[in-house]
C-alpha cells in the first residue's frame, strides 16, 4: 500500500495513517469474540429499553422524572427544547442508531456506545492496510444494506475529519452505494432522501437547514441514523442503567454491561467504592481522599468537551491533583443544576503488549477494543469490525502515538 497521508485526521499527521499500525491482525480467543458479539445484542437492547423509558418521560406530563428531562435537554438551546421534546417522543420505542459502536474496557465491559463517524472510516483504512477489499469488507457491506440502493447524504460537521470521510465514501461508492458529502454551507435539507451521518443533535437543531432536515423526517420524508435522540449522543446511558431508580427496568446481564456508574447530583450522595462490596462513601469524601480506579466524564452533548476524550479525567494522585479535582467536583455539581451532567465511573483497565522495536521486551500499553455493530432490518445485530486501540498513557485514543489494529 503506497504511503499516503489523505486520510489522516488534522491532529494526527506523522505516520502513514496517523497512528502506528500491527504488523498483522490480532487474533482473539473464542470466548473474547463471544463476549464482544454479547455486548453488541445486550447494547441494541439497552439503547431501545432508554429510547422507550425518554419516549414515556417526555409525554407523561406528570413526570416522577424532571431531573432525566432537564438532564436530556441540557446541550439543546432552549429555544428548541420543545422541538427537542417532540423529537424524542417521535423516537419513542425504535432503537436510535443501527450502526454504532462500543468501548470495550477491561473485564468485556463496555465504557460508552458511539454512533459511527470518522471511527468507522478509520476502520476502513485499516482493512485496506491488511489487505481487504472493498467487495469484501463486512463493514461496507453493512453500510450498503442500511442504505438500501438509495441515494444517500453524508453531512459532515468536523472539517478535521474530511479526509478519512471522504475515503470511506470513495470505498463505498466502489461497490455501487451512492453516499455525497455536504458540508454547513452545502447541504440541503429539502434535496435529501436519507442521511447517514449528520452533525450532533444540539448543533443539528440549532442550524436552519438541520431543524428543516428534522421536520421532514418527523414527517416520514426522509430516513436518518442515527434518529434524533440525546441518547447515542450522551454518556447518560451507563448511568441509567444504574441508577436505583431504573432497578426494575433492565437484568442484571444488561446493568453489568458497563462498569458502575454514577450522576453526580448532590454533594453528600453515595457511591460504591467496589464491584462486590456493600462499603459506599459520600461522594465529596471520594473526590478528596485519593480516589482510586475512578473516572470523572462530562456526560452532556456540548462539541467542545464531548469527543476527542476531552473533559475525561481519572481521579488520582498521577491524574488530577487535589485542588483540581475539587475544582471539577464543584463544576459538575454547578453543571447539575444548570441541566448538565458529569458521571463517575469505575475504571477497569485493559493492557496489551506493545514492542516498539524489534527485540525488545513488550510494555503493556493501555488499550480499548472497539467493536462495530450493525443492528439490520430484521432487528437482528451483527458484528462488522472490531478494532484495538493501544496508547502508552490510560487515556486511550488515536493520535499519532498510538497502535492501531484490526481484530479477527
Amino acid at each position: 500500500m503506497k504511503s499516503n497521508t489523505q486520510y489522516a485526521s488534522m491532529s494526527a499527521q506523522s505516520s502513514t495513517f496517523g497512528f502506528h499500525t500491527f504488523s498483522e491482525r490480532i487474533k482473539l480467543a473464542p470466548e473474547q469474540n463471544a463476549r464482544i458479539t454479547c455486548i453488541g445484542e445486550l447494547s441494541a437492547k439497552v439503547l431501545q429499553k432508554v429510547s422507550t423509558l425518554l419516549g414515556e418521560v417526555f409525554e407523561s406530563e406528570d413526570t416522577k422524572f424532571p431531573w432525566l428531562q432537564k438532564l436530556m435537554l441540557g446541550s439543546i438551546p432552549k429555544e428548541h427544547h420543545g422541538f427537542a421534546r417532540e423529537l424524542q417522543m417521535a423516537v419513542g420505542n425504535h432503537c436510535p442508531v443501527n450502526l454504532f459502536r462500543a468501548d470495550v474496557v477491561g473485564g468485556g465491559r463496555i465504557a460508552e456506545l458511539q454512533c459511527p463517524g470518522s471511527g468507522w472510516a478509520y476502520t476502513r483504512i485499516l482493512e485496506n492496510h491488511y489487505g481487504i477489499k472493498p467487495e469484501d469488507s463486512p463493514l461496507l457491506a453493512a453500510i450498503k444494506d442500511w442504505t438500501n440502493g438509495e441515494r444517500t447524504s453524508w453531512w459532515l460537521h468536523d472539517e478535521k475529519h474530511e479526509r478519512s470521510v471522504r475515503f470511506l465514501v470513495e470505498e463505498c461508492h466502489k461497490i455501487g452505494v451512492e453516499i455525497e458529502v455536504f458540508t454547513e454551507d452545502t447541504f440541503i435539507a429539502d434535496s435529501a432522501l436519507q442521511v447517514i451521518k449528520r452533525p450532533p443533535l444540539p448543533e443539528l437543531i440549532a442550524h436552519p437547514e438541520g431543524r428543516r432536515l428534522l421536520e421532514r423526517w418527523r414527517a416520514g420524508k426522509v430516513r436518518m441514523d442515527l434518529l434524533p435522540s440525546m441518547i447515542p449522543e450522551t454518556k447518560y446511558l451507563m448511568a441509567i442503567l444504574w441508577h436505583p431508580a431504573f432497578a426494575d427496568l433492565f437484568t442484571e446481564e444488561e446493568r453489568n454491561l458497563c462498569p458502575r456508574t454514577t450522576l453526580i447530583m448532590s454533594r453528600n450522595q453515595e457511591v460504591r467504592l467496589g464491584e462486590d462490596s456493600e462499603r459506599a462513601i459520600a461522594v465529596d469524601q471520594l473526590f478528596e481522599r485519593h480516589p482510586r480506579d475512578f473516572i470523572l466524564k462530562y456526560g452532556g452533548a456540548q462539541k467542545d468537551l464531548r469527543g476527542g476524550c476531552h473533559a475525561v479525567y481519572k481521579l488520582d494522585t498521577g491524574g488530577v491533583k487535589l485542588s483540581d479535582r475539587m475544582e471539577l467536583f464543584e463544576r459538575a455539581l454547578v453543571d447539575w443544576k444548570n441541566g448538565e451532567g458529569w458521571i463517575l465511573q469505575k475504571f477497569f483497565p485493559e493492557f496489551w503488549p506493545i514492542a516498539r522495536t524489534l527485540g525488545r521486551k513488550p510494555l503493556q500499553y493501555n488499550a480499548i477494543f472497539r467493536p462495530h455493530f450493525y443492528r439490520n432490518r430484521d432487528g437482528q445485530v451483527v458484528q462488522v469490525a472490531n478494532t484495538l486501540t493501544a496508547c502508552p498513557n490510560w487515556k486511550v485514543h488515536a493520535q499519532s502515538y498510538a497502535y492501531l489494529g484490526l481484530c479477527v
